[in-house]
């Protein structure tokens, strides 16, 4: 067993065998395992972080006396902590409402507690629950969710598989405003959808680039002219490198050549340029020649990253 570290809690497999007089607190109860996790700490005993095959936390080991006298306090205590936790959320439901109601009093009494219950549902990850927006930002978009799904065809709409979300947020929108408005809200525009979110937006950035990528090709020469004129270059190139050279530098010229293409292309290219040309030429330095097209290959005006970053 590791020795006691109470910044430090060993990550271990659900597989792995427990250490001796411990026991396995499964995620779920805040109370339980927040209790045991600080009554093991207080003991100076180590708390093993649980974890499944995909590395996530499913839950704790602690000793198992002290797992005991977590139940034994949570029985004791459940009547307190419900009651406690009602007081809370009323609290919280009845500043919702009156956020509600500042800001649109007009809004018919039978809607406003299905807001607040819809907003405020636990677990639910609503708008009423988060902690990132401040209480009237909260009860705004609680009560426009609240009109874009019972006021409008916004629900129909995706259940007839006929709109995305994005489209269906555009169409129900000035029905939305119209009602917020009469409720005493005030209007607002076509809110911004993240990029990403729909399948058709998807589709359309796409296209939109295909066309973009159209037109930088126009601006060199076709997307169908660019490879054609790369490999008559490499062609040409290829041609003047052999001609007047010997058979031993040619076949050291093809070896290297082929090494670069990965291919035999080069060396059935160099075999077609010897025969092309003649060997009665002037003497040609063929180290310097060869290395210096070898080596100027990758930055050549016609060179894939070029047209790529045009």
């Amino acid at each position: 067993m590791p020795s006691y570290n109470p910044n430090v809690e060993p990550v271990v497999k659900v597989s792995s065998p427990l250490p001796k007089g411990y026991i396995f607190v499964p995620k779920g109860d805040v109370y339980i395992t927040g209790n045991c996790r600080r009554q093991t700490q207080a003991a100076k005993q180590t708390v093993y972080a649980v974890v499944n095959h995909q590395r996530k936390s499913v839950g704790i080991r602690v000793p198992a006396a002290v797992h005991a006298r977590v139940l034994q306090d949570e029985r004791a205590s459940r009547a307190d902590r419900a009651s406690t936790v009602q007081r809370r959320d009323a609290a919280l439901e009845k500043q919702f409402r009156d956020a509600i109601l500042s800001q649109f009093p007009q809004t018919p009494a039978a809607d406003v507690p299905l807001v607040v219950r819809r907003a405020m549902l636990k677990g639910s990850g609503r708008v009423g629950r988060t902690g990132k927006l401040d209480i009237k930002t909260k009860a705004k978009l609680a009560v426009r969710a609240h009109i874009r799904h019972v006021h409008t065809e916004y629900d129909n709409m995706l259940r007839a598989k006929t709109h995305n979300k994005g489209k269906a947020r555009d169409e129900t929108l000035s029905k939305v405003n119209e009602i917020a408005d009469s409720w005493g809200g005030k209007a607002e525009g076509r809110r911004p959808h993240k990029p990403g979110k729909s399948r058709d937006r998807r589709k359309k950035a796409k296209a939109e680039g295909e066309v973009k990528g159209e037109v930088k090709a126009e601006i060199k020469g076709t997307a169908k002219q660019g490879p054609k004129t790369k490999e008559t270059r490499s062609s040409r190139r290829r041609s003047s490198l052999v001609k007047n050279k010997s058979p031993m530098q040619v076949k050291k010229l093809q070896v290297r050549l082929a090494r670069q293409d990965g291919s035999n292309s080069a060396k059935v290219q160099i075999g077609k340029s010897l025969r092309q040309h003649s060997s009665d030429s002037d003497e040609m330095d063929d180290e310097s020649d060869e290395f210096e097209w070898l080596e100027s290959d990758d930055d050549s005006e016609d060179s894939d990253s070029e047209w790529a970053d045009d």
